[in-house]
């Protein structure tokens, strides 16, 4: 069954939205790296920006205030999220920035990189963790010599 304004098969693509449970958050001590908040605050300052949006995708969204107190806390500037996006998850939202005066937007997570028209843009993919030990343990029971 399609969904409101879409076609069949349009609707397909709507399923490669990236499902991560709800419960996902990540611990305080990677929050720096998995969003890369230096990288956000070098990019603000460089950029001489004094209003920025930050976007997130839903899947994200619990993350979001902890990522935001860490660019402020870095950067001595307030920063703000767009809490509501009016595309999809993957586009940046403009006009939503542009309505609260951003000269410039973070966005987050997945993308379909889509070039913006009017406000600077910079892209975190976000950097998954990874227990080392435990994948090592892992390739190692599946692939060990019998």
């Amino acid at each position: 069954m399609a969904t409101a304004m879409n076609t069949p098969d349009q609707v397909h693509s709507l399923s490669q939205t990236p499902r991560i449970p709800t419960n996902h958050s990540i611990t305080p001590s990677s929050l720096h790296t998995v969003y890369e908040v230096d990288r956000c605050v070098t990019w603000i300052q460089t950029s001489q920006l004094s209003r920025v949006a930050l976007q997130f995708p839903d899947y994200l969204l619990a993350d979001a205030p902890g990522v935001c107190r860490a660019i402020q806390a870095s950067l001595g500037q307030e920063v703000f999220i767009l809490g509501d996006t009016s595309y999809g998850e993957c586009c940046v939202d403009e006009v939503a920035a542009s309505h609260l005066a951003a000269d410039g937007v973070i966005h987050f997570g997945h993308t379909c990189l889509t070039p913006t028209q009017s406000l600077p843009v910079m892209y975190v993919y976000t950097k998954k963790e990874c227990d080392y030990e435990s994948l090592v343990q892992e390739v190692r029971e599946r692939w060990r010599e019998e």
